[in-house]
């Protein structure tokens, strides 16, 4: 079997769930893997998480989605079950993996893109619109949460090299990248942009209010019913922010 096959044998045993149980479709995602699973006793999504994420992080994470789940809000989030554990996070020996499993939510994933015909989605304002507001009840509601800090820096901070890029951003040539001398100038408008806005983080930035963040409020973090936000998913970047 491979990865998904041990986790999904493991995740049956954990949280009892009835045959037959099938894969219904993997959501894209750049971080981890996430899965619909159908059983008998209803429909789940697997989210497998990639091995360098720490048990602390994991934690964090599922601590502030249990918090939130206790507010009142027009918005649900994806609370992982418990199963058979006492943790939120489930490791399966056979594949070497920590993994969680929620309660499947309806929705569609806004898409803001534009499409081959020039033209975009004819709900792309009504969904901007929706998206404004539940970031604006979010924001409201994780102020009486406590701003704990969990990295050296804060994600805006570390924007240029969170990525660990080849080469120093502040530095960017047409050369380093492949261009042509024709866009030398653009390169130039970049180096002085990037410098302007470091400037910014490592002076002004620090000065400004901060509370906790989702800090990865996107369209493809977020399910929309009905013409409003009705989930907003992994919280994993959340931090305290300006």
């Amino acid at each position: 079997m491979d990865i998904l096959d041990t986790i999904i044998a493991n995740a049956i045993q954990q949280f009892d769930l009835i045959a037959p149980v099938q894969v219904v479709t993997q959501f894209p995602s750049v971080n981890h893997q996430s899965i619909q699973l159908r059983a008998a006793n209803g429909d789940f999504v697997i989210k497998v998480y990639t091995t360098d994420q720490d048990e602390a992080t994991r934690r964090y994470e599922h601590m502030l989605v249990q918090w939130l789940s206790w507010r009142p809000a027009s918005f649900t989030v994806p609370l992982p079950l418990r199963g058979r554990s006492i943790d939120y996070s489930h490791y399966d020996y056979n594949s070497d993996r920590f993994y969680s499993i929620t309660p499947y939510i309806a929705g569609e994933t806004p898409d803001f893109r534009m499409h081959a015909d020039g033209q975009y989605h004819p709900s792309i304002q009504q969904w901007a619109y929706a998206m404004g507001t539940a970031l604006g009840e979010l924001q409201t509601i994780l102020q009486a949460r406590p701003a704990q800090q969990r990295r050296p820096m804060a994600l805006f901070q570390s924007l240029l090299t969170y990525a660990q890029p080849r080469y120093d951003p502040l530095q960017l040539s047409a050369a380093q990248v492949g261009g042509s001398s024709d866009d030398e100038a653009l390169w130039t408008w970049w180096r002085s942009e990037a410098t302007r806005l470091m400037a910014f983080v490592a002076n002004e930035y620090p000065d400004l209010p901060q509370q906790l963040c989702h800090n990865d409020f996107a369209p493809s973090n977020l399910l929309i019913s009905d013409g409003r936000v009705a989930a907003i998913l992994d919280f994993e970047f959340a931090c305290p922010a300006a």
